[in-house]
């Protein structure tokens, strides 16, 4: 790669300005292949191993952190308030970042990849997919 050069009026280089285009152009092809790539397919086994560890070991481990934090303060150690309370919370946190990552998916979904490569909105895809079947 050209080392940047400066001109008496501080503009650099045509051939690092090239360069530069350049790079830029292979980062935007690079995007652009892997969000056309296809999605990786998952078996049962290693979906239902996620979801417990997601939905179930999660909030199980904030809750026991709860209860030793309560046994290592001292206080007494109250069922509701030190496991479940803290099971729930997590739960209800990871309830609402499944909803909105697409249940923790690794690719997102297939309208928003294409928002991603053209560079609309996705609020302005699902305008136009109404207006598509209105017609």
């Amino acid at each position: 790669m050209g080392k940047a050069s400066k001109r008496n009026n501080g503009s650099t280089t045509t051939t690092t300005m090239v360069v530069e285009v350049a790079r830029k152009n292979d980062e935007s092809k690079a995007t652009v292949a892997v969000d056309n790539a296809p999605p990786r397919v998952i078996g049962p086994v290693e979906r239902t191993l996620r979801i417990i560890i997601i939905f179930i070991g999660i909030p199980t481990i904030t809750g026991l952190l709860g209860i030793t934090v309560a046994y290592i303060g001292g206080q007494s150690v109250e069922w509701d308030h030190d496991f479940i309370f803290p099971f729930l919370l997590m739960m209800a946190l990871l309830l609402a970042l499944g909803q909105r990552t697409n249940w923790f998916n690794m690719m997102p979904s297939k309208q928003h990849r294409s928002a991603v490569v053209t560079g609309a909105s996705p609020t302005l895809l699902l305008a136009d997919n109404e207006k598509k079947k209105k017609q």
